[in-house]
């Protein structure tokens, strides 16, 4: 069913976009911080969790509107000598155009944001071992100004209501859980190149 559902949605996009007038896309990278709300999970894993990410943005409008339709996918990753975190996060929603010049200005894009983080550690020297995950969906904002050369910087607001967080934590044979659903959100930066067609 959720894979119907999915082509459905691959389709509206492929034939939407055709339809189109321009069409803006955007690739870079992301620094976002996400931000713990609930204080036993404070405790547990810190009161931020950087999300840095590569993504690739786009922005559909037909012919002389400034109204349309945005999609984007974010590739998460975060590593240390102890850690490797990977996710995914995505964007779906309208998008607002506001041209300051023939090839500048703002893409503004509220909508539905989700996804999800994984990672872990396992250290024998310490005979330290860690699992964390986190499950998220809520509302976000990226506010996109591009230049005439392509080059465009973001701003990243999200907020999750819904967020499920998992972090255990085994040390000696003592394990330690945490299980809850949490308020949480985010704020980021984003550079990359922004093109149309």
């Amino acid at each position: 069913m959720k894979k119907t559902y999915i082509i459905y949605l691959l389709l509206l996009i492929f034939l939407y976009s055709s339809l189109s007038a321009q069409n803006y896309f955007t690739i870079g990278a992301n620094i976002d911080l996400g931000f713990n709300c609930d204080e036993e999970v404070i405790d547990e894993t810190g009161l931020i969790i950087p999300k840095p990410s590569i993504f690739l943005d786009f922005n559909i409008f037909n012919e002389n509107k400034k109204i349309g339709f945005h999609f984007d996918g974010n590739i998460l990753f975060s590593h240390s000598e102890e850690t490797l975190d990977l996710g995914f996060g995505s964007l779906l929603g309208p998008s607002f155009l506001l041209l300051l010049g023939k090839e500048n200005g703002f893409i503004v894009s509220p909508g539905l944001s989700f996804g999800f983080f994984l990672g872990g550690t396992s250290d024998e020297k310490t005979d330290k071992e860690t699992t964390f995950g986190q499950a998220y969906v809520g509302l976000g904002t990226k506010i996109n100004y591009f230049f005439n050369s392509g080059f465009s910087i973001g701003l990243n607001l999200n907020y999750y209501p819904f967020m499920y967080i998992y972090n255990s934590t085994k040390e000696n044979e003592v394990l330690k859980k945490i299980e809850k659903r949490e308020n949480s959100f985010s704020i980021g930066i984003s550079i990359g190149y922004t093109d149309y067609f």
